[in-house]
């Protein structure tokens, strides 16, 4: 069981970390600097939420100030000038204190929920991350989320088309399309050449309008021998054609 138990610790601890790593790059392409040279409310939220996990990693793996100083001096050294490493030490401390009562309370031998501070999706909501935000920062593969997540259905119904398109293959609508297309020209009597052309220039409903009265003219002369006149055609095209009479052969 402890053996467990140290696997799990450890592998939150590279979770926190990684969540950590994804917050850098956000606030690094929002604000467009590796190093922002001002403190504004945005940038302190930013380091907050990482100072939180730092804090948190601390009392996962006992790691202190020093340790996390360090990765803080090495990409962000002048918000941490700016701050001071003192006001920084006063507050790790305070964070990985209530981390550690925290934990003391809800570790037990057959669960053990090594989760403190903001999680995911407490950070998206704080810094109303997009997915697109995530993605063009690089930190989508961080254990990061944002405010409008794509189920893994959608993500997989995307990655689908995208290797379908990749590989020559037309997209559902096109092929619905290309389909109508040849069943009108079918029905007409021409090439479905001829509809995509006349669609092109806006002059399809036109020619199929065109097109029904010839084909009218010609069924009627063909099954009727011209025994019966061709009906007036309707002004319109909300107006339905009455239904023809047919020609029962003798018994």
């Amino acid at each position: 069981m402890s053996y467990a138990l140290d696997e799990l610790r450890r592998a939150t601890i590279r979770q926190r970390l990684s969540h950590r790593a994804g917050i850098l790059r956000l606030m690094r392409h929002e604000i467009g600097q590796d190093d922002p040279p001002e403190l504004t409310d945005r940038s302190r939220l930013y380091l907050d939420l990482m100072l939180c996990i730092s804090a948190h990693v601390g009392a996962l793996s006992d790691a202190g100030w020093t340790s996390a100083l360090r990765w803080f001096e090495r990409r962000l050294p002048a918000l941490v000038a700016q701050i001071t490493p003192k006001a920084l030490a006063a507050e790790f401390e305070r964070h990985r204190s209530e981390a550690g009562i925290f934990m003391a309370g809800t570790i037990t031998s057959t669960r053990s929920p090594f989760h403190w501070g903001p999680r995911p999706g407490e950070t998206a909501t704080a810094l109303q991350t997009t997915t697109a935000q995530l993605r063009a920062a690089g930190a989508n593969r961080s254990g990061l989320t944002s405010v409008d997540p794509e189920s893994r259905k959608q993500r997989d119904r995307k990655r689908k088309e995208r290797q379908r398109r990749e590989a020559g293959m037309k997209l559902q609508s096109e092929r619905t399309k290309t389909a109508e297309r040849k069943a009108l020209a079918e029905r007409l009597g021409c090439h479905p050449r001829t509809i995509q052309r006349h669609k092109e220039a806006g002059t399809l409903a036109e020619f199929v309008a065109g097109r029904n009265v010839a084909k009218v003219s010609t069924l009627l002369k063909t099954f009727t021998g011209d025994r019966f006149a061709t009906p007036p055609l309707p002004d319109n095209d909300d107006q339905e054609e009455a239904p023809q009479p047919t020609v029962k052969s003798a018994a």
